[in-house]
């Protein structure tokens, strides 16, 4: 003989049942590895090469910046209005952030999206973070892009990466292969 019971009761069953299981949360590592690996000078000649000259690294040591402006950590990029940086006629923003946090970052880059230049950040390809649906998606241009290796490092980075592109109102998908 069956049973017939309401949706509800089901769910108060399954609660009822559940409140004894208690799950941790999953520790994040964030920040764990090495934070200033350096653009491999293909990609970036292939960026100038789609995009127009660097006229400004906005996050970089002076041992891995490439160009000879650029903000450095004590300058703190993210404290900077980057709405207000002058750059020659034709010039881009470039942007290899840490990966670690990449919220901040995107939510910089958002702010310029409108400005009569290219801001270009290189990053994972992250689509379902919340920064990404936050500050990139409908925003900017997204252009997947091959993994690579980056300066200083030993191997291809692990993941998918992204250029996103923020300037002149424009929004999109693409495919940028730096390799051609």
């Amino acid at each position: 003989m069956s049973v017939i019971i309401t949706p509800e009761e089901y769910e108060r069953e399954l609660l009822t049942k559940n409140q004894s299981v208690k799950l941790d949360k999953m520790p994040q590592r964030r920040g764990k590895s090495k934070q200033t690996f350096g653009t491999p000078m293909s990609v970036l000649v292939a960026v100038q090469r789609q995009f127009g000259p660097i006229g400004i690294d906005l996050a970089a040591t002076a041992d891995n910046a490439v160009c000879e402006n650029f903000i450095s950590p004590e300058q703190d990029s993210l404290k900077q209005d980057w709405t207000q940086i002058v750059l020659p006629l034709g010039n881009i923003a470039w942007l290899n952030p840490p990966f670690a946090d990449l919220d901040p970052w995107a939510k910089q880059l958002e702010t310029v999206r409108f400005m009569r230049r290219w801001t270009l950040m290189l990053c994972p390809a992250s689509v379902s973070c919340n920064w990404w649906t936050d500050h990139v998606r409908g925003k900017v241009v997204e252009f997947s892009t091959p993994r690579m290796q980056f300066v200083g490092s030993d191997s291809n980075y692990p993941k998918d990466l992204a250029i996103l592109a923020a300037g002149f109102g424009a929004t999109g998908y693409g495919f940028f292969d730096w390799r051609k």
